[in-house]
């Protein structure tokens, strides 16, 4: 008997642990014209795990096209367009689903941590007046998502934000370097709670679904 309450004890600590502890989510994505890269690394305690997400996302893509290859029949079915009368009537009930999961992941986002955000991006068109002016909305765009950072997160640094104008050719190329963490248990909680409440709603989710499903 014992036993049992010293195997329960270490469990529930262990638990609590797992609980308390910071996952922390590095991303790390490039682009330039005929060169994308992004690669995910997570890291929990000792353990440290590295997706190259190009290359994950060629290989589903592969499998899932020998798939329908195999269950591919001579008939198709034909895609119906949902009328806008049907959409203005549940457009209220998308409203409130939206603004309540909004609710829920925002709960989750203040407890983020943004300890490294590095984005930095060479530019040019080929036309220096029109450079100039694509640079100024490049700045704007970047100055949203650190206002967007900075009022749902927790940032650690500063975020580093670089636009370099190339006025005499033509370039786009751009890097991202962004590292984040939060305890799992707090995770673990927002994803109940979305859990619970895509339950509640569960028709709406569902016909949701079905609707992309038929124009896919």
């Amino acid at each position: 008997m014992k036993t049992v309450w010293i195997l329960l004890l270490v469990l529930i600590l262990l638990c609590l642990l797992i609980f308390i502890t910071r996952l922390s989510i590095r991303v790390m994505a490039a682009y330039a014209p005929g060169d994308v890269r992004l690669h995910v690394q997570v890291r929990f305690w000792f353990i440290r795990y590295t997706l190259d997400v190009p290359a994950f996302l060629k290989k589903r893509k592969a499998k899932q096209a020998e798939g329908k290859a195999a269950e591919k029949t001579k008939e198709q079915a034909e895609k119906t367009d949902r009328s806008v009368s049907e959409w203005l009537e549940k457009l209220p009930e998308l409203i409130k689903t939206a603004g309540d999961i909004h609710t829920i992941i925002k709960g989750f986002l203040r407890k983020i941590k943004v300890k490294k955000f590095e984005w930095i991006t060479h530019f040019g068109t080929g036309d220096a007046a029109a450079t100039g002016i694509a640079s100024g909305g490049i700045w704007s765009v970047k100055g949203i998502v650190a206002g967007f950072l900075a009022n749902y997160m927790q940032v650690v640094r500063a975020p580093e934000l670089q636009v370099h104008p190339v006025f005499q050719g033509k370039v786009t190329a751009t890097q991202l370097d962004c590292t984040v963490s939060f305890q799992i248990g707090q995770a673990m909680i927002a994803g109940l709670k979305l859990f619970r409440y895509i339950r509640r709603h569960r028709s709406v989710f569902v016909a949701q679904t079905e609707e992309v499903q038929q124009h896919t």
